[in-house]
């Protein structure tokens, strides 16, 4: 079983961003989503076009570290 120094429950932008400040910090993140990571805004178009891009630039980004680092992403 791995270990994680803190676990995120929800991947909303609250969810989202509070784990992408505990990994600058060093911590070892697990983050849990039921749906998509980004939240359902996201998904429904309630959002702008350009924060729908700044947020699918960042997931990729997350995608992009967890594959260096050997981890690979997975539907629940």
């Amino acid at each position: 079983m791995e270990h994680y120094d803190i676990c995120v429950i929800g991947g909303g932008p609250s969810g989202y961003a509070a784990a992408m400040r505990a990994i600058d910090f060093g911590k070892k993140v697990i983050l849990i989503e039921k749906g998509k990571v980004g939240g359902a805004a996201i998904y429904d178009g309630a959002l702008t076009s350009k924060t729908t891009w700044e947020i699918a630039s960042r997931v990729s980004s997350i995608n992009e570290m967890l594959e260096a680092q050997g981890r690979k992403l997975f539907d629940l």
